[in-house]
């Protein structure tokens, strides 16, 4: 049985695809972030990797002209200036989300802290209390 060259397995590829869009129309699958969901494409297809549509420009063009069509981010190929993360509609920006977590985290941190020092104040006074508690008990001064 003769091999398939990788020209003839390529556009295998490419027609499988270009027949699962116009199969599946608006109903592409996408991830919670409104991305399109490459994984669930290729085991849908069904392609042997996600490698098959990110490496071949051909595909990724494809991909990226259907998810245009329902208004879906492009894949970003190396380079692309399209490269930049997607961002949902509505969403804060990275920088401030990180900047936000980064001072909840102060915060919580500060708050640990303080939540430490009080608790070894707290054993030291209970210890002394302790103390306190036995030498009363041992002068008869405190009924144990």
């Amino acid at each position: 049985m003769p091999d398939i060259s990788n020209k003839a397995r390529g556009d295998a590829n490419h027609r499988a695809l270009v027949a699962y869009f116009d199969r599946v129309g608006a109903d592409i699958p996408r991830k919670p972030d409104g991305s399109g969901d490459i994984a669930a494409i290729v085991r849908d297809v069904p392609l042997t990797t996600r490698q098959v549509i990110y490496q071949n420009e051909r595909n990724r063009a494809l991909c990226n002209e259907r998810f245009a069509r329902h208004d879906i981010p492009p894949i970003a190929g190396k380079g692309d200036a399209v490269a930049v993360a997607f961002q949902r509609p509505g969403a804060a920006a990275p920088d401030d989300e990180k900047k936000a977590l980064k001072r909840h985290n102060d915060q919580l941190q500060r708050e640990l802290a303080v939540a430490r020092a009080e608790v070894i104040e707290l054993r030291r006074d209970m210890r002394r209390y302790k103390a306190i508690e036995i030498h009363l008990a041992d002068t008869g001064r405190l009924p144990r």
